[in-house]
């Protein structure tokens, strides 16, 4: 195996790169969207807890 062949940061060759459906940019969205709903969730909630 040939390191200089695959590129000094790729620790995959291109064939052996793992897949994911969908762009990569969409499930970022998600994962942020969910992220600010489960916060804003949360600050919600432990406002109205007594301290």
């Amino acid at each position: 195996m040939d390191d200089d062949s695959r590129g000094a940061l790729s620790p995959f060759f291109p064939s052996e790169t793992p897949a994911l459906r969908g762009r990569g940019r969409k499930w970022v969205a998600i994962l942020l969207a969910a992220l600010l709903l489960v916060g804003s969730l949360v600050g919600f909630v432990t406002a109205f807890l007594p301290a």
